[in-house]
């Protein structure tokens, strides 16, 4: 049995929808390999920052924003995501 389904079972959905759901990571298949390669060099670059030591997780979030990476034109997620918060207000 699923966890929603025990929850949902035992009368509780408001409590999963509000403190379970939320956290739960959603995996599915990558539909391009160029994402999967950006997310990598995320990962490796956040490994190197992090083993330097001194960096907090604030700090190590906004310098990660800052990479840049060709699986989004050469941009760094900062800017691709501003780019896309102008398409979603337009």
């Amino acid at each position: 049995m699923a966890l929603w389904e025990r929850h949902q079972e035992d009368g509780l959905t408001e409590t999963y929808d509000k403190f379970i759901a939320p956290s739960t990571a959603v995996f599915s298949k990558v539909g391009n390999r160029t994402v999967t390669g950006s997310m990598n060099e995320l990962i490796y670059f956040a490994q190197a920052v992090l083993d330097e030591g001194e960096v907090s997780s604030c700090e190590l979030s906004t310098l990660t924003n800052r990479v840049i990476l060709s699986a989004i034109k050469h941009q760094t997620p900062l800017e691709a995501y501003r780019q896309l918060i102008q398409l979603q207000i337009t």
